[in-house]
C-alpha cells in the first residue's frame, strides 16, 4: 500500500473538505423561507453572499436558522404591505441554533415541539459553537485592520441559539443615509473578509475537529 506524505495528505484532507462544503451547498440552496413572498416577486432563497459562508458553517458541525446580508435598498419598506411586521435589515447576520435538523418534529416534519433532552443538547451544542466561532473571530481581528473588526457574537450563557451580527446595528436608524451607507459598506466587506477566512480555517483544520451537521432535507430557515 502507498503511503502519503504530510503534505500530501494535507492536500486530500483540505480536498475532501471542500468536497463537503459543495454537498453543504446544496443543503443551502434547499432553505425554504417562512417569509412567504414569492406574490412580490422576490427571491427567498439564502442571500447570494451568506451562500457560501453557511455551507461552510454546516460543514463545521455549526448549524444556522437565520440570515441576512442587508437590505438597504429596502429601507424603510416593511415585510408585507399590510402588516407591521419589522423592516428590513441593514446589515449582515447569522442566527445560530444549537438544535439539529429533526429536532421538534414528528417524522413526517411536522413541529410538534422540543423535548427537555433536545433542549439541553441544544444548549450544550451552542455553548460549544460559541467557543469554535469567538476563536475563529478572535483569530480574524489578530491578523486584520481594525476597521475590519466590524463582527461581533451576541450569545447568553444556557441559551439553545446565538448569533454573528454586526457592530452599530442598534445604532445604525439613528445615522444620517450617508453614514449608514459607509457602515454598510465596511460591514459587508467585513463579512465578506470574514467568511473567507472561516472557509479557510476549516480548509486547513489540522484537529480534524469539525463535523458536518447531518442534514438529510431541507430545513426552514429565515431570511430577511
Amino acid at each position: 500500500m502507498e503511503l502519503l506524505s504530510r503534505p500530501e495528505m494535507h492536500i486530500d484532507e483540505r480536498r475532501q473538505r471542500a468536497a463537503i462544503i459543495e454537498r453543504m451547498l446544496c443543503v443551502v440552496d434547499g432553505f425554504v423561507t417562512d417569509y412567504q413572498e414569492e406574490e412580490r416577486g422576490r427571491d427567498v432563497r439564502v442571500d447570494p453572499e451568506l451562500r457560501e459562508g453557511i455551507a461552510v458553517l454546516l460543514s463545521m458541525g455549526i448549524n444556522t436558522d437565520a440570515s441576512c446580508f442587508g437590505h438597504p435598498e429596502r429601507r424603510g419598506e416593511s415585510l408585507k404591505d399590510d402588516e407591521a411586521l419589522p423592516e428590513y435589515n441593514l446589515l449582515p447576520y447569522i442566527s445560530i441554533s444549537g438544535y439539529l435538523p429533526g429536532d421538534g418534529e414528528d417524522t413526517e416534519g411536522q413541529a410538534i415541539g422540543y423535548t427537555d433532552e433536545q433542549v439541553e443538547a441544544a444548549c450544550v451544542r451552542a455553548e460549544q459553537n460559541h467557543k469554535m466561532i469567538y476563536q475563529v473571530l478572535q483569530q480574524f481581528h489578530q491578523t486584520h485592520p481594525k476597521e475590519q473588526q466590524l463582527i461581533t457574537i451576541q450569545y447568553s450563557p444556557g441559551m439553545p441559539v446565538l448569533e454573528l451580527n454586526t457592530r452599530g446595528v442598534r445604532q445604525i436608524d439613528t445615522l444620517p443615509i450617508e453614514e449608514q451607507d459607509r457602515l454598510i459598506s465596511a460591514a459587508r466587506h467585513a463579512w465578506q473578509d470574514f467568511l473567507s477566512f472561516l472557509k479557510e480555517t476549516y480548509l486547513l483544520d489540522e484537529m480534524h475537529t469539525f463535523r458536518p451537521v447531518p442534514y438529510s432535507k431541507p430545513l426552514l430557515n429565515r431570511l430577511d
